[in-house]
């Protein structure tokens, strides 16, 4: 069993204003499901108030109603072979990805 996961630790100037609306709306419905709500988040998404925790392996499907942005990253992280994405305003940036900052 393998239980050593990879992280990609990159910066929030990676992700537009308008997704990170989205993320702060996924991580909400993340937070709630199965106690407030029946709506399902489109992925493990939380925030925790200087950026977000995601999966780099979103469901099947998910990939549609994610913004450009958010799936041009997890395309990176996998390429990279992280399994998940921490988005953080201090971390660095990298030069494959656009800025939107």
């Amino acid at each position: 069993m393998d239980t050593k996961k990879s992280i990609l630790d990159i910066s929030t100037a990676h992700v537009s204003i308008s997704s990170r609306e989205w993320l702060d709306k996924q991580s909400a419905i993340s937070l709630a499901y199965r106690t407030v709500t029946d709506e399902r988040p489109v992925a493990t998404i939380a925030g925790f108030g200087y950026g977000w925790f995601l999966t780099a392996n979103p469901p099947e499907g998910a990939g549609e109603a994610m913004p450009d942005d958010i799936n041009r990253l997890l395309e990176y992280a996998r390429a990279q072979n992280c399994e998940y994405v921490v988005l953080d305003r201090d971390a660095d940036t990298v030069g494959e990805l656009p800025e939107f900052e």
